[in-house]
């Protein structure tokens, strides 16, 4: 039987490798009915070694492939990427090249979950995603943190 879509569009996961799988794997646990696309970039891994002028334009490339194949938003599951180029992509490319798309990383949910604080940072792209990746982190560190 195939699953309708919720927003008639895919939610695409990116990460330099296969770690993001994870976060996929949580959001579709929380978003039962939406459609997924996965890109690791496994050919340029690990970002880490890499320039920021690097990652940016991998960061960049992969995000355009998954906007060609029909996302509405990615989640960006690479800590170097989100990291090192994400704020300047939400706030300089993504306004002029793909105005109705959004694109948000991990940082911000893990810092929410480890503070208990919501992120003020002016980002009105909040979305059931967003809330998802958050709750699956607040559980990860809570249960982490009993265990250590």
């Amino acid at each position: 039987m195939k699953q309708e879509r919720e927003s008639g569009e895919f939610i695409g996961v990116f990460d330099s490798g296969s770690g993001g799988l994870t976060v996929m794997r949580a959001l579709e646990h929380e978003l039962p009915h939406q459609s997924f696309l996965y890109l690791g970039d496994h050919g340029h891994a690990p970002y880490g070694n890499r320039s920021p002028d690097d990652i940016y334009a991998l960061t960049l490339r992969s995000l355009e492939m998954l906007f060609d194949r029909g996302c509405s938003l990615v989640v960006v599951a690479c800590n170097t990427a989100a990291a090192t180029g994400l704020r300047q992509l939400q706030q300089t490319w993504l306004p002029l090249y793909h105005p109705s798309r959004r694109v948000i990383g991990v940082i911000v949910p893990v810092v929410e979950a480890i503070t208990g604080e919501p992120w003020h940072a002016g980002d009105k792209g909040t979305s059931r995603a967003t809330s998802a990746a958050s709750t699956h982190f607040s559980w990860n560190v809570s249960r982490d943190s009993r265990s250590g």
